[in-house]
C-alpha cells in the first residue's frame, strides 16, 4: 500500500475543479479532466474509462499512469461483475464506465468522500452530454420520418420518394444506398 498524501482543499478549490468537469463538452474531455484531478487531489495513479452503446470499454484515460504500464489494465464489459477496485460512473441506472486506482489505495474516509463529489459530477456530466445527444438524434428522425412522410403523401412518383428516403437516410442515419438495398 502507498502512503495517502493528505491534502487539505478549500471550497474554492472544490468548486473550480467541479466547475472544470462539469464544462467539458465531450466525453473523453471529462474522463481526461477527472483524471487529472483525482491525480492532483490524491497523489495516485488514476485510469478511468467509458462504455460505447454495446456495453464494452471504448474510451480509455490511462495518461496518469506509467507508460509501461498503460494497455495493461483489464476493464469490465457492462454486463460483466465490476471488482470492487473500480468505482463506478452511473446516474439514475445508466452506467456509463469506471474509475481505477491501479495500484489498489485504500482512501481515507475524507478523501473517499472527496473521489464521490468529483465522481458524481463527472457522472452528471456524462449524461447530460448523452442526452443532448439523445435529443439531437431523435429531433433528427422526426425531422426524417416527417420529410419521408410528406413526400411519399405528395406525389406519387416512385422515384422521388426513394430519392427522398436515400437521402434523408445518408444524412440523419448514416446508411448508404448500399446498406439500404441490402
Amino acid at each position: 500500500m502507498h502512503e495517502e498524501v493528505v491534502t487539505e482543499i478549500s471550497l474554492l478549490e472544490l468548486r473550480s475543479d467541479l466547475a472544470k468537469i462539469a464544462e467539458t463538452a465531450t466525453p473523453k474531455r471529462v474522463l481526461r479532466c477527472l483524471t487529472e484531478i483525482l491525480v492532483k487531489r490524491t497523489g495516485h495513479k488514476v485510469a478511468a474509462y467509458l462504455y460505447d452503446y454495446s456495453g464494452l470499454p471504448e474510451l480509455i484515460d490511462e495518461s496518469s499512469l506509467p507508460k509501461a504500464s498503460r494497455g495493461t489494465l483489464s476493464y469490465p464489459a457492462r454486463d460483466q461483475a465490476r471488482p470492487d477496485t473500480i468505482l463506478p460512473l452511473v446516474v439514475d441506472g445508466e452506467d456509463f464506465g469506471g474509475i481505477v486506482f491501479p495500484d489498489g489505495v485504500e482512501l481515507s474516509p475524507d478523501m473517499s468522500t472527496l473521489v464521490d463529489l468529483y465522481r458524481h459530477e463527472a457522472s452528471q456530466t456524462l449524461y447530460v452530454i448523452w442526452l443532448r445527444k439523445s435529443v439531437k438524434h431523435a429531433a433528427a428522425n422526426a425531422e426524417a420520418l416527417h420529410t419521408i412522410r410528406r413526400a411519399t403523401l405528395d406525389t406519387l412518383d416512385f422515384g422521388k420518394v426513394t430519392m427522398t428516403l436515400l437521402e434523408h437516410s445518408r444524412k440523419y442515419f448514416n446508411v448508404d444506398a448500399v446498406a439500404l438495398l441490402l
